[in-house]
């Protein structure tokens, strides 16, 4: 067999809640040995308290210093958001850039323009030159490219969209009762007050409202469903995930998400894998993959009027939601399988090691 690639990638601990860690818990469960690649991983990030980040991002740093001495990696792979993760993945490069090794970000946080924008001249400068010393930038969609570009441009910036499994059960309608779902961070971002006021208006017969997460608003969300007269027809889970979360798409048959900002979420994917319909907001690139009238509804973030209408739609016309739940399954399986997903990162992984003009193989044997 011919060299193997050798891929460093870093990111967030397994027990950090987030879509990140999912996308970056998919990655390592693949097998890349068939494909020619050896991939290792070390943590950076814990959310736990000020001295365990501290500590997991020195023991991360002199885990992959010594790495580059002894066996050098071909690529640097390192997944981040925005504000303290940019600190961090800053600090990763110059590592990387000191042994020589080509840096790939895959940028995830959904509100990395808006951060820029906010920042000093002084402060735009160094993510500038950060992006200009990343061989490439992995964004989820035309909608982050086209900002990435806009910041620093002729930077090289690839879509890569998430993805999901395919289950092999799908969901249905029950005449005994039905589910709308929310999966995520209780956070005022995510549009969930918006979600139980409309719910409140709607009032649709026979449905239950589950928010499935935690957070900091949790205490005040459920106040609020009492202020508003839906406690009882509103369940709070907590944080689920694996096997729960899977019993949980299942038994549920719509999933609301009406966020102010977002990338490509991959509660809205595994949702629609389950064939659950989604009702979503116009930001991000959530519309690459939810299309209004087809597969979902879409609506403008906050505006709680068109949500109120999007719920009383799919919960009263079962032909809506039976058309909408085959095209949400097939969206998926014809777009954002996994299987997708492995080929685009693999090849993704092998143009990066490659100086502009330069083939793998031929830079591979240098």
């Amino acid at each position: 067999m011919e060299d193997m690639l050798k891929v460093l990638m870093m990111g967030n601990r397994g027990d950090v809640k987030g879509g990140i860690t999912s996308v970056i818990q998919q990655i390592l469960k693949n097998d890349w040995r068939k494909e020619g690649i050896e991939l290792r991983f070390i943590p950076t990030y814990t959310d736990r308290n000020p001295a365990a980040k501290a500590a997991v991002f020195a023991e991360a740093c002199c885990r992959m210093t010594g790495m580059m001495r002894k066996d050098r990696p071909d690529l640097v792979y390192v997944h981040m958001s925005y504000r303290g993760s940019f600190v961090r993945a800053r600090a990763l490069q110059r590592i990387a850039l000191r042994f020589h090794v080509p840096f790939v970000m895959h940028l995830h946080g959904s509100e990395f323009e808006d951060w820029y924008r906010s920042l000093r001249p002084e402060k735009q400068g160094q993510v500038r030159e950060f992006l200009g010393n990343c061989r490439s930038v992995v964004v989820l969609g035309e909608h982050y490219r086209d900002s990435i570009q806009s910041i620093c441009p002729g930077v090289p910036v690839e879509i890569v969209h998430n993805a999901v499994e395919l289950p092999d059960r799908i969901t249905d309608l029950n005449d005994t009762g039905n589910r709308i779902l929310f999966l995520g961070v209780l956070i005022r971002r995510k549009g969930v007050e918006d979600l139980l006021r409309a719910f409140a208006i709607a009032k649709p017969e026979k449905w239950r409202l589950v928010l499935a997460g935690s957070g900091p608003e949790e205490e005040s969300l459920k106040k609020l469903a009492q202020e508003l007269g839906i406690a009882d027809r509103t369940d709070f889970p907590g944080w689920i995930d694996g096997e729960k979360k899977r019993e949980l798409l299942e038994s549920s048959q719509i999933l609301a998400l009406p966020s102010y900002n977002e990338g490509l979420p991959i509660a809205i994917l595994e949702a629609m894998s389950f064939g659950l319909p989604v009702i979503s907001t116009t930001v991000g690139d959530i519309p690459a993959c939810v299309r209004n009238g087809k597969n979902g509804i879409l609506v403008s973030p906050g505006d709680i009027d068109a949500l109120v209408r999007a719920l009383s739609d799919l919960t009263s016309h079962e032909e809506m939601w039976r058309k909408y739940s085959r095209n949400a399954r097939d969206t998926i399986e014809a777009d954002f399988d996994e299987k997708h997903f492995y080929r685009k990162i693999s090849a993704m992984w092998r143009r990066s090691i490659c100086e502009p003009g330069t083939d793998v193989q031929t830079q591979k044997q240098t």
